[in-house]
C-alpha cells in the first residue's frame, strides 16, 4: 500500500488554502494520528519563525533606507545624482512596503485570523444523547456532521434539539455546523448560551469557538473580551487564545 507524503497537504492546510473538501479529508486524516498532528504543529511553528525573521530584517532594511534618505535630504547640495539616489531609495522603499505586507497580511486581519486559526470540532466516540435516549436520529445528525455536510448537519440537529432541547452536545455541533454555514451570529448565540452554563462538557471548546465568531465578524472588543478570560481561565485553548489576542492588538 503506498504511503501518502502529507507534506504538500500540511503546507495547504497551515496556509489555509483548503477548499471544504479537502479539509475535512485532512482534519478526518489528523483525527487519531498523533505523529501527522505533531508535524502539522512543527512546521506551523517553524513557518510562524520564518515569517517573524523576514518581517524583522524588512524592518531593519526599511530603518535603514529611511536614515539614508534623511542624510541626502539633509545633503541639500541640488545635485542630480543625490535626486536619482533619493529616487531609487524611495522605489526600494515601496516595493519593500509590498513585500511587507504580503508577508505579514493587515495585522489584526479579521478573516486571515479567523482562517488561520478555526479547524471545525472532530467528534470521535460514541455519541452519549443516542446511548442515553435509545434515539438513533442524532446518529443520523451525527453522521452528516462528520462526513462535512453541514448544511444537512443544522436541519438534522434542529429537528433532534427541537425534541430534545436540553442536549448540550446537539447545541455544540450545531454551532460548529453554523460557523461552517457562515451564519455567525446563530453560532454567537448558541455558544454564548453553553459558555454561561459552566458545568457542561463542551464549555472550553464553546468559549474558544465564540471568541473565532467575534474575531471573523469582526468585533475585536468582545473578541478581546472572550480570549481574556480563556487566558484568565487556564483552558485546553490558553495559549491559542494568547496568540490571537496579540495579533489583534499589533
Amino acid at each position: 500500500m503506498k504511503t501518502i507524503d502529507f507534506s504538500y497537504f500540511i503546507e495547504r492546510y497551515n496556509t489555509g488554502e483548503m477548499d471544504t473538501l479537502e479539509k475535512n479529508w485532512f482534519v478526518k486524516e489528523l483525527e487519531g494520528n498523533s505523529k501527522l498532528q505533531q508535524e502539522v504543529l512543527l512546521r506551523k511553528r517553524v513557518d510562524d519563525c520564518l515569517v517573524k525573521h523576514d518581517l524583522t530584517d524588512l524592518r531593519k532594511k526599511l530603518a535603514g533606507l529611511e536614515k539614508s534618505r534623511k542624510e541626502k535630504v539633509a545633503e541639500g547640495d541640488g545635485k542630480k545624482s543625490t535626486i536619482i539616489r533619493f529616487a531609487a531609495a524611495v522605489a526600494v522603499l515601496t516595493l519593500l512596503g509590498i513585500l511587507y505586507y504580503l508577508i505579514s497580511g493587515r495585522p489584526g486581519d479579521p478573516e486571515k485570523l479567523y482562517q488561520a486559526n478555526f479547524v471545525p470540532y472532530v467528534y470521535s466516540g460514541t455519541p452519549r444523547a443516542a446511548v442515553q435516549d435509545n434515539d438513533l436520529s442524532f446518529k443520523a445528525a451525527l453522521d452528516v456532521y462528520s462526513n462535512g455536510d453541514y448544511r444537512a448537519a443544522t436541519a438534522t440537529l434542529g429537528k433532534y434539539l427541537a425534541k430534545n432541547p436540553g442536549k448540550t452536545e446537539a447545541k455544540f455541533l450545531l454551532g460548529v455546523s453554523e460557523m461552517e454555514n457562515s451564519n455567525f451570529n446563530n453560532a454567537i448565540t448558541i455558544f454564548t448560551g453553553l459558555s454561561e452554563n459552566g458545568s457542561n462538557l463542551y464549555l472550553d471548546h464553546s468559549q474558544w469557538y465564540l471568541a473565532l465568531c467575534y474575531v471573523k465578524t469582526g468585533n475585536y472588543q468582545e473578541a478581546s473580551e472572550k480570549l481574556q478570560a480563556i487566558i484568565n481561565s487556564g483552558s485546553y485553548y490558553k495559549s491559542k487564545a494568547k496568540k490571537v489576542l496579540r495579533k489583534i492588538k499589533e
